[in-house]
């Protein structure tokens, strides 16, 4: 069986990564056997410069060879390994050196030259490529089973392929699923909107859209914050079934790879663990019957605005048969998609909601947060919104109070969480020491300011820094904690999450939650101003009354300008 190309150059580089010399020795001894088989391999250490010899007397020319290998490319390596050689080993005419790097011609016999010159030995370089050829040959497979951990199963019929492309799929849409914490979903209905924006009375069902991507159509899902974006694309996924291949893709996240989305998507756990890489999905998207679900085009950054519209154009291009749908918040930058049909998901109606408590609290408990649902206008129309309604339904099965704004539910959430036993604390020992708060809306407030969900790993730890040194000047800290632990922390027992690819980067649980604590910040800066603060409240109106990455916390601080604490907010 021949090994392709590719497996053989990254067990290589892994190897030389990984640092083990010993295995590369002693596959290059048995490569160099084949070659010649009376050489004589000696153990790895004190091996006297040469890792296997032969001496005149087996060799059929007369000639003593011996070989060295190594995963240093180097003329100094060569040396050493001559120097000591030519000692022990008194009928030594032909040194070979196998080594796993790359070494030219002109270079080789560079080496040649000095070798013969200072050592009196005939030098010959066995480098990469030579190795590489040689171990693609069918009788070698074995070798790169043992030694490079090379896997030489079958390459899977595309039946297979096309089977396992669709389980990784599905494994994606299931992981974009925990996030709603294992709730029945809600089937929700999106009204189609006009050119211009305006609305229609043509309603799509769940069946519609994903009919519409059946037919290769493109689509745009608008919906404000909590609506249920990623719940509809999550059900669409599973819903596809064993014809068709749904692939639930992070727009951002695949936007900030810089990859094209067939190697983006390759790259991903579900795929790799399926031996599926771009040329498999190639193979895949070649049969038809395929969808992109693309979720987050209002989390692309400004910075990233012009890849995100390219990257978006490429696919179409590329793939003129697949469905596409692209969900977003309503955004100034509409998705480039040519003819695309434009859905707004609607909110949900008294049926839908009861039914859906009916699912989750069954009997009495479902009628009781009906009924006061029902009775209470601010909850009524607050619970239209999947999100909320999830977040509603879970302080009423905590028994806690439900408070009636939007940021008064997301704080009554987040404080169920912090006084859960397993979480409680770990947040008030170090490395947090109960400034959990602090730590989040320092995160929450950069990336918002960004317009992006998400910051890479090395600038959370920056803010995570700087947030501890404004933290110690303050005195409400006597030492500042490590970032890394203090980020490990927050993901462990916060809302915190922590995603490894495409790089590694720290995002919150819902980007509500994210925004909840950019509001808390914002309100503190807020309080802060007077009416007399001219300066400062110009300032302000700059820094985020105008920018449209701040709309939400500030339509959240609005709705409670008048209640509780807020009423000292100027106005």
């Amino acid at each position: 069986m021949a090994v392709r190309l590719i497996d053989i150059e990254r067990a290589l580089d892994e190897l030389v990564l990984m640092e083990e010399g010993k295995r590369f020795q002693r596959m290059a001894v048995i490569l160099q056997r084949r070659r010649w088989p009376e050489l004589i391999a000696h153990e790895p250490k004190k091996d006297d410069g040469l890792d296997a010899y032969a001496p005149p007397s087996l060799s059929g020319d007369r000639t003593g060879r011996g070989v060295a290998c190594s995963t240093t490319p180097t003329i100094s390596k060569v040396s050493e390994d001559a120097r000591k050689a030519k000692g022990k080993f008194p009928g030594l005419k032909t040194l070979i050196f196998v080594t796993s790097g790359k070494v030219s011609r002109i270079t080789a016999t560079k080496w040649a030259k000095q070798i013969l010159k200072d050592y009196e030995l005939e030098l010959q370089v066995v480098s990469r490529e030579d190795i590489i050829t040689t171990l693609m040959q069918p009788e070698n497979a074995s070798i790169c089973a043992t030694f490079l951990n090379i896997d030489l199963r079958p390459e899977p019929t595309l039946a297979e392929l096309i089977a396992n492309a669709r389980q990784a799929a599905a494994e994606i849409a299931e992981s974009w699923a925990g996030r709603l914490n294992g709730q029945p979903l809600i089937e929700l209905r999106a009204e189609r909107l006009e050119l211009n924006g305006a609305e229609s009375s043509h309603v799509f069902s769940l069946g519609d859209v994903s009919e519409a991507l059946r037919e290769s159509r493109r689509l745009v899902l608008e919906a404000p914050a909590g609506r249920g974006k990623t719940t509809t694309l999550v059900q669409l996924a599973r819903g596809a079934g064993a014809t068709h291949t749904a692939l639930m893709v992070d727009l951002s996240q695949w936007v900030d790879s810089g990859r094209n989305i067939l190697e983006y998507l390759g790259g991903m756990r579900e795929f790799l663990a399926r031996r599926i890489g771009a040329a498999e999905l190639a193979r895949v998207c070649q049969t038809g019957s395929l969808s992109f679900l693309l979720n987050g085009w209002n989390e692309i950054t400004a910075s990233n605005s012009v890849a995100a519209t390219n990257a978006l154009r490429n696919l179409e291009r590329a793939f003129p048969e697949a469905g596409i749908i692209v969900a977003t918040r309503t955004h100034h930058l509409t998705p480039p998609l040519s003819a695309a049909t434009r859905l707004r998901l609607l909110p949900l109606t008294r049926r839908q909601r009861a039914e859906h408590l009916a699912a989750r609290l069954g009997g009495d408990k479902a009628q009781k947060l009906q009924s006061s649902l029902d009775t209470e206008p601010v909850l009524d129309e607050l619970t239209r919104t999947p999100f909320i309604l999830s977040e509603v339904t879970r302080l009423f099965e905590a028994g806690a109070p439900i408070p009636k704004t939007k940021i008064g539910v997301l704080g009554a959430v987040i404080r169920l969480q912090e006084e859960a036993q397993e979480h409680r604390n770990q947040l008030h020992d170090q490395p947090l020491f109960g400034m959990a708060s602090a730590h989040l809306e320092a995160l929450a407030t950069e990336m918002t300011r960004r317009g992006g969900v998400s910051l890479p790993d090395t600038d959370a730890r920056a803010v995570i820094s700087a947030g501890s040194a404004d933290l110690l000047s303050r005195k409400q800290i006597e030492r500042p904690p490590e970032p890394s632990d203090v980020l490990a922390a927050l993901t462990a027992h916060h809302v915190l999450e922590r995603t490894d690819y495409p790089a590694p980067a720290f995002r919150f649980g819902h980007q509500q939650f994210q925004e909840y604590y950019a509001t808390i910040d914002v309100r503190q800066r807020l309080l802060r101003l007077t009416d007399r603060d001219s300066d400062g409240l110009r300032q302000f109106t700059a820094d985020y009354v105008n920018e449209p990455a701040w709309e939400e916390p500030l339509r959240m601080i609005a709705e409670t300008l008048n209640t509780g604490p807020w009423r000292s907010c100027p106005r």
